[in-house]
Order: structure tokens, then sequence, then C-alpha cells
């Protein structure tokens, strides 16, 4: 609706509309019957009518278009009231009363209508321009149009999203290579096909990242020198959140160290998680994520990762403990327990503790942790 209201609604102002009123009311009342109407009454209905005038001119300037018919009705009856006396036509007098009290209740529900109703729903399939979200990420059409970019990526390139938006993805990367360097660094480039001829680009940043100031939340455990569980948290709702609204496959997977009772009290079985856990860093992509989620426990986030290949992965991860035996003999009192999830479609996706809480009661149901 145009802001500035019709003419056709301009035109149906209470003032006009009230001629028709005066006229009618004059048409079928009778002089006999006229009453007096004393004149603090008039100036009552006067006020209230001038009131719902200037309200009604407000609805059309702000295209409330929907409220208009109730208040003219509210506006008439009033005025109804008053001059079906002085006209001589007391049957109208209740049309005004009913006229008025039908216009206020319209009025009412429409009020709490739109105060109940919810904001408009973005049509499916459609992207935010821009999604509040620190990994580096942009969706772009078939001919590599920016879409949709996420809030990381524009800090990365160190551009506000009026540069980026409607924009060739050459702006932040060229499409095609292995990596790309913004804001003074290098990244790894992520390109997969989505849906409807979209392409997906991810960065992930190829130099460590700085050891944290004092205060700081830290990224990197102390013990195990791999991510913290607080940080692989983070970035699982991070990689959840890809595969819930893009379909991105994924897989998370728990390895549970599980020592004899005489190889848990050597020192050596700790120093054999260390190293177990190292170990599995070297092997993954920068892509992946490895953190210790409990005691002998690892969690390892593999984006990009669909359920057939999750079993390949599994059982590398599972073999390179054989490569530890020589250095650490609490290895050979070792049973090594895994459970693991994979999501490759927007149905079902849980949030980052749910899954991790699920993974942890499948693996209690799946094994008997009681090694002697």
């Amino acid at each position: 609706m145009d802001r500035n209201g019709s003419l056709f609604q301009w035109l149906t102002l209470p003032p006009a509309v009230a001629v028709a009123t005066v006229f009618v009311a004059g048409a079928m009342g009778s002089p006999l019957s006229a009453e007096p109407v004393n004149p603090s009454f008039w100036g009552m209905t006067g006020l209230l009518f001038v009131v719902l005038s200037a309200l009604y001119g407000l609805f059309i300037v702000h295209g409330f278009g929907v409220g208009l018919l109730p208040l003219q009705l509210v506006a008439q009856g009033i005025l109804l009231c008053p001059l079906a006396l002085s006209r001589g036509a007391r049957m109208f007098q209740w049309v005004g009363v009913i006229m008025a009290v039908c216009g206020a209740v319209a009025l009412v529900n429409l009020y709490h209508y739109r105060r109940r109703r919810p904001g408009p729903a973005a049509p499916k399939g459609t992207d935010e321009t821009e999604v509040r979200l620190p990994v580096p990420f942009v969706v772009t059409d078939g001919e590599g149009v920016v879409e949709s970019v996420s809030s990381g990526m524009l800090e990365a390139a160190q551009l506000p999203l009026e540069a980026v938006k409607g924009q060739s993805v050459a702006v932040l990367l060229t499409p095609g290579d292995a990596t790309a360097t913004l804001g003074g660094r290098t990244w790894d480039v992520i390109q997969r096909p989505m849906e409807d001829d979209r392409y997906y680009f991810q960065l992930n940043e190829r130099v460590a990242a700085p050891a944290p100031e004092a205060g700081a939340t830290a990224l990197t455990d102390p013990v195990t020198g791999l991510q913290t569980f607080r940080y692989a948290m983070m970035r699982l709702d991070e990689e959840l959140y890809r595969t819930r609204r893009y379909g991105h496959p994924l897989t998370v997977l728990l390895i549970r160290l599980v020592f004899s009772a005489a190889a848990e009290r050597d020192p050596d079985s700790r120093e054999a998680f260390v190293a177990y856990g190292a170990l599995i860093r070297k092997s993954l992509r920068t892509s992946d994520v490895a953190a210790p989620s409990g005691d002998r426990e690892l969690m390892l986030m593999l984006p990009e990762c669909p359920a057939a290949s999750a079993e390949a992965v599994v059982k590398k991860m599972l073999g390179l403990l054989g490569t530890l035996n020589q250095d650490h003999r609490s290895l050979s009192e070792v049973t090594a327990l895994h459970v693991a999830a994979s999501f490759e479609s927007t149905d079902d996706v849980p949030n980052a503790r749910s899954l991790v809480d699920g993974l942890i009661a499948s693996m209690a149901r799946k094994y008997t942790l009681n090694a002697q």
C-alpha cells in the first residue's frame, strides 16, 4: 500500500462521510419528533469526532488500511447519536450506538491480533545476506555472485557487507584455488557445489593459532596439545549449523582408551594418550578438530565427511595405536572404544551438547567399560 494513502482513502475521511450521515438523518427524521440536544453533548461529540478524524488520517499515512472501516463506524456512530435526536430520527440513535460499539470492538481485536502476530517468516530456500558466525564462509549462485556471507569472512577480508553483497566472489577469493590470502593471512579454501547450482566456500587458516593472552580463552589444551573441548564445542555448533542449513555432511567420533587396572596406574598410560592424540592431530585435515572430551577420551569432528567415509576414518584412527606399541608399554593392555555419528541432511540435526551427550550414552550402551 502507498505510504501516503490513495485518493479514495482521503476522500473517505469522517468529515466527508458525515455529509451523507447528516443527509440520511434529516431525510428519515421528522421535525415534529425533533428534540433539543444539550450544547455540552454536542461539544463532547464534536471533540471525539475531530480526534477520530485525525486518527483516521494517521491510519492512512501509516498504511493501516484494515483499521479504516472500524474507525469510520465509530466516528459516524458517535455523530449519529445526537444528530438523530436533533433531526427527529430517534430510531437512528440506536443505529449509531451499534455502529460505534461494533467499530470499537473490531479495533480492539485488530490491535491484539497485530500484537500477537509473529513477524513475517523468510521464504523457504532464501538466505540471509550476512550470517553471524565466526567461521569464514560464503555462498554464491551459479555465476559466482555472493548470496550469503558470514561475519567471519567479512572480518577476515576486512571488508564491509556493502562491498561484498551482490558482487563476484573474486573480491574475496579465486574459485578453484586451494588457498587464498585475506587480511595478511593464508587460508585453505574448501569449495563445494550445493543445490540449485550454488557454491559454498569456506576458509580454514593454515597458520597455528597464537598463544592466548593472559585471561583470554585458550584454544589449545596444555596437556595434549589438541584443541580445547570448549573450542571444539563451539566449532561443532558451527558445523552443525552448516549441516542443518545447507545439508553438508559431518561426522563426529568419540574414542576412549580403557587401560587395565595395572596399566592405568602406570604414568606411561598418560604419555601414551598424549602421544596418540598428537598422532591423530597430524593425520587430520586442517578443517578437522580433535579435542580431549574426558579422561582418556578424544572427540573428533570431521566436516565434509559422509557416513560412507566414516568407517574408513575410524579404522585409520584406531590403527594409529599400533604404531605406538613399541614406545609405550601400557598400550599392550588397552582397549579402544569408539562410537560415531554422521549427518548428511538438514533433518533431525541436534545441537552440539545434545549430540555429545548422545554419543556418550551410546558408548555406555555399546560397551561394558570394566576392563581388568
